[in-house]
């Protein structure tokens, strides 16, 4: 089962591909070599005085790959880390570390979960603060909870075989999980915490072949979208009533996503088929100003959206091949970033009302109206010794 992070805010991955966990992987994978094999002198005649020194194996770096990052301001954040890109041993860990002042002092790595497989597709792949003391990591088969700022982990106390999202918007906290058994066919569910985790509310089931792996949280809900079918359940009373709502996809679509900043004005993309040569020809942008009830299509034109971020009503962000675009005018058009030849690789909305971004070059951002303008924080390096 393919998953998507919810980010915090509403960074959605068209293309299903989680882009900061490739930039940290990417950066220490080409590191990694198979230990060089013994040589035997027998194997071949040397020249007379010639002694043939066997080849040391090659040993693994030691420390952390960054996964998944996420702030509260610009100065406080948290890095979910992991030893398992590092280990030839068959198991490793995650861990994370928080800083206070904008990376002057990091603190000690703190063990989130018992140790994993190296190959454990399901292991913590997110990290997702709600204040400086209650915060969540998570991936597609479990997920921790801490109430000290980061010191300490447990387990979040919600049966769930796979999570399939959980994400944060003001002072509330939406999980969407599988309770039933791998292999029993059951609807997901999707339940709310008000106090950090600590106590979560009863848990509303979802629609039979439903899939939440898509998560927007706002200030009075959440808008859950099921990528394979275009089909999105939106609560805008903290989950007292849903509605189901359906994106008008083109009948080549085979993904959609879709996002929102207010449970107001929703923003959809629709995926095609890729073409005989295995590209993507165009994809569908959809808009609609009253939670879901119309739709109104826009022509992206040359925008082909890689993630999109809507940061208040008509303003959104997104990328598209080399550079980062925004709209002020609900998709209609776009234009490039005021920080001229900084492609970023992926946005995140916070409700408090900033944008933080980070770049290909892994350097962090932040944006204090929207996405017009944008300052630097700082670079957020991609391992940890």
């Amino acid at each position: 089962m393919n998953r998507l992070q919810g980010a915090t805010g509403t960074a959605i991955t068209v293309l299903g591909t989680l882009v900061i966990a490739a930039v940290a992987y990417g950066g220490t994978s080409g590191r990694l070599h198979p230990a060089a094999a013994l040589v035997s002198p027998s194997a071949s005649p040397q020249p007379p005085g010639m002694t043939v020194v066997p080849t040391p194996p090659i040993t693994a770096p030691t420390g952390f790959v960054v996964i998944d990052q996420d702030l509260l301001d610009p100065s406080t954040g948290w890095m979910l880390v992991s030893d398992c890109p590092l280990r030839a041993k068959p198991t490793c860990h995650n861990a994370v570390v928080g800083t206070g002042d904008g990376g002057q002092i990091v603190t000690s790595p703190a063990q989130v979960g018992p140790d994993v497989s190296t190959t454990d597709g399901g292991a913590p792949r997110s990290i997702r603060f709600l204040n400086r003391q209650d915060g969540f990591v998570y991936g597609q088969t479990a997920a921790y909870v801490t109430h000290d700022g980061g010191r300490t982990w447990r387990g979040l106390g919600v049966p769930a075989t796979f999570v399939a999202s959980l994400t944060i918007a003001g002072t509330t906290v939406w999980a969407a999980t599988y309770p039933c058994p791998k292999g029993t066919p059951c609807p997901y569910e999707v339940r709310s915490s008000v106090d950090g985790g600590r106590t979560w509310s009863t848990p509303q089931k979802l629609p039979m072949g439903f899939s939440p792996e898509d998560a927007a949280p706002f200030g009075s809900g959440v808008l859950l979208s099921s990528p394979t079918t275009a089909d999105m359940e939106l609560t805008t009373d903290q989950g007292s009533t849903w509605r189901q709502i359906k994106l008008p996809c083109p009948p080549d679509s085979f993904r959609s996503t879709t996002t929102t900043a207010d449970g107001v004005e929703l923003w959809g993309v629709c995926q095609p088929n890729p073409d005989a040569s295995g590209q993507f020809t165009f994809e569908s942008l959809f808009v609609s100003e009253d939670s879901g009830k119309s739709w109104s299509q826009r022509n992206p034109g040359h925008v082909l959206p890689g993630w999109l971020v809507p940061t208040q009503k008509h303003v959104a962000l997104t990328s598209s091949r080399d550079a980062t675009l925004i709209t002020h005018d609900a998709g209609a058009t776009w234009s490039s970033i005021s920080v001229e030849g900084v492609e970023f690789a992926a946005a995140h909305f916070k409700d408090s009302g900033w944008v933080w971004a980070l770049d290909m070059g892994r350097n962090l951002w932040w944006s204090a109206d929207g996405g017009d303008h944008w300052s630097w924080i700082g670079r957020l390096p991609a391992t940890l010794s």
